[in-house]
């Protein structure tokens, strides 16, 4: 995954774009979290498996951003909750 991420550094970017896109007209904020939360999960698993320092600062500002959008949220699902807990965790292990 290391070597992968070294090649390809457009998938970090490709999810953070998941969270402005709407899915549809008619979706529901449940659904909406339920997204967010597969989306967090991802982003945490991406960050465990890259190299340490790896992302550029600009990056991580939108990830940052992004999770305190998440934290401030108004009735959020408990799936939520823990996926951003979960990439806290993994993001004070990864950087320095």
């Amino acid at each position: 995954m290391r070597n992968f991420m070294q090649a390809n550094n457009e998938l970090f970017e490709d999810l953070l774009l998941k969270f402005n896109r709407s899915e549809g007209l008619f979706t529901t904020k449940r659904w909406e979290f339920m997204q967010k939360s597969l989306t967090f999960k991802r982003l945490a698993f991406l960050v465990y498996s890259s190299q340490q320092n790896m992302f550029e600062e600009q990056q991580l500002d939108t990830l940052l951003k992004k999770m305190t959008e998440g934290f401030k949220a108004v009735g959020k699902d408990r799936e939520f909750t823990i996926q951003l807990f979960l990439l806290s965790r993994i993001l004070m292990l990864r950087l320095s």
